[in-house]
């Protein structure tokens, strides 16, 4: 039931809004045509003009005095309403209006929200200017707006995407809109103040509080200066740095080189050297932490061992002592001793005789 109530009259005043406007739009197309018709009484232009008899109308000639209207602008809302109204009552006092005509022209060039303005008018004062004046003083007058720009002010920062003008050229538009009647060196040192400590760049902002500014302008062509000198500086840091990216990766392929070139040296005479064979003595290479020590001061390699046996090119058994376990290791483990103390207890025994040697040696015995 409270929905179905609630809807009616939201209906209902959704219907007294349309009739509003309606008449609204009627009472204007009404007074146009009255401008319209006085318009043509000023400019002499009576044929045109059917509802004055020519009698009137040359009474109403010599009445007046023969100049060209001006047509004030359209007001919206969006605007400066201060600026606006000086601008509508500059265009009526060159019009020569009077109280009614100016009521009926500023009613003519209202649009948009600004026109909705009129509801809030009883019917009998929509004539009257003083009204009309009064009602958009509410909506958009300073005295009521005042806070709003300077709360503006007090938040106002510069954005990511806006120019170094942009954001100078709004801070002046809502100092003066906040502060129309102060003077001018007071408008200066706060716009100075809200344009340095609303910028984006620390830098900038730390380098203008040292300068002396005297106009906002001041302010802006030092933020403009600071900006190109940064701009020149970075370049010129980037390009350093470029070249010390180059020099550094210069230097790292160099040593690469020389480590790579290292390793496959040490690569080729490993495969190239001559295999090891029973009996000679070797490094092991054992990498071992100790803890305690520091990595750097433990060898990695131990022995020196013997050779035992090679099982074949790339595996051999190696033992450090005649007591010791023997090893089975590969070739890559292995480094030739070439120290004074070779270990001498592993006897190389002689390889026996091929049988082909033997038959060889039985044959000369008997031949002899």
């Amino acid at each position: 039931m409270v929905e179905e109530n609630k809807e009616e009259i939201e209906r209902k005043l959704e219907d007294t809004r349309r009739q509003v406007q309606k008449e609204i739009l009627e009472k204007i197309n009404g007074l146009e045509h009255q401008l319209h018709r006085t318009s043509i009484a000023d400019s002499g232009d009576y044929s045109t003009s059917p509802g004055i008899p020519l009698q009137n109308s040359t009474l109403m000639h010599a009445e007046r005095s023969v100049h060209k209207i001006l047509k004030p602008p359209t007001y919206d809302g969006q605007s400066s309403w201060y600026m606006y109204r000086r601008q509508f009552e500059a265009a009526a006092k060159a019009n020569g209006w009077t109280s009614q005509e100016m009521a009926t022209s500023l009613v003519i060039s209202l649009r948009g929200q600004a026109l909705e303005i009129l509801q809030s008018i009883p019917e009998e004062q929509q004539n009257d200017y003083e009204s009309i004046i009064g009602a958009l003083e509410i909506g958009y007058g300073h005295k009521y707006l005042r806070q709003v720009y300077q709360s503006q002010i007090k938040s106002r920062q510069q954005k990511s995407n806006e120019s170094l003008q942009e954001y100078e050229a709004d801070i002046e538009r809502l100092i003066h809109l906040a502060n129309p009647q102060a003077p001018k060196e007071f408008l200066e040192q706060i716009g100075i103040q809200t344009f340095i400590d609303g910028l984006v760049d620390f830098e900038m902002q730390q380098a203008l509080r040292l300068g002396r500014h005297t106009t906002i302008s001041d302010a802006l062509v030092a933020a403009l200066e600071f900006k190109d000198a940064k701009e020149a500086s970075r370049s010129y840091k980037s390009r350093d740095l470029r070249e010390r990216m180059d020099r550094i990766h210069r230097f790292a392929r160099e040593k690469l080189k020389i480590h790579s070139d290292k390793m496959k040296q040490r690569l080729d005479t490993t495969s190239t050297e001559t295999a090891f064979k029973p009996g000679d003595a070797v490094w092991l290479y054992a990498p071992k932490r100790t803890k305690g020590k520091s990595p750097k001061l433990q060898s990695n390699w131990k022995g020196p061992y013997t050779i035992i046996k090679k099982i074949n090119d790339l595996v051999y058994r190696i033992q450090l002592s005649p007591r010791s376990k023997p090893k089975v290791v590969h070739l890559e483990r292995l480094a030739k001793y070439t120290g004074h103390n070779p270990p001498d207890w592993f006897v190389v025994e002689d390889p026996l005789p091929r049988t082909e040697d033997v038959l060889v040696l039985r044959s000369v015995i008997r031949d002899e």
